[in-house]
């Protein structure tokens, strides 16, 4: 099963793992300081469009949106929206979220680790040779469902 995480923002940081191998990398909204928000959420639908073209994700993972700027705020949960809505509409079932603190707890004892630390944590950790933060909590994301996975497949 091909899972997609995503830590979606302006620099949205993705990760992709399809049993035996992964990928990742960010996605620079072209919109980011467009006029209209909606050209902003267009190109992150078509930006997904692609993400189901190259890895054909069964099951995805979103950072949970937390921001202390409403106008933030407002982009998140409408990335997250857009989310849910492209999950549903190719047929992924119970698609995830997490907040990030939670999965940096759980895969790397911390959930308190700093934007700049997480990048050293998990290149340590996993090998990852990227220079990212957005891409770094993909990836912390994405360990964090396959240590999901695992344990409910351990509960059946």
């Amino acid at each position: 099963m091909t899972i997609l995480a995503i830590d979606p923002g302006t620099h949205t940081g993705w990760a992709t793992w399809d049993g035996t191998l992964r990928d990742s990398g960010t996605w620079d909204n072209p919109h980011s300081h467009a006029k209209w928000p909606g050209s902003f959420f267009s190109a992150y639908r078509d930006w997904l469009a692609d993400m189901q073209q190259w890895h054909q994700p069964q099951s995805v993972w979103v950072a949970e949106t937390f921001s202390r700027s409403t106008a933030a705020q407002k982009v998140l949960y409408g990335m997250r929206a857009i989310t849910l809505n492209w999950a549903t509409r190719h047929k992924i079932e119970r698609p995830q979220s997490v907040a990030e603190s939670t999965a940096r707890k759980v895969v790397l004892g911390n959930g308190r680790v700093p934007k700049d630390a997480i990048i050293a944590l998990v290149r340590a950790r996993f090998g990852w040779k990227g220079t990212s933060h957005d891409e770094a909590d993909a990836i912390v994301i994405l360990e964090y469902a396959k240590l999901k996975g695992e344990q409910t497949e351990c509960q059946h």
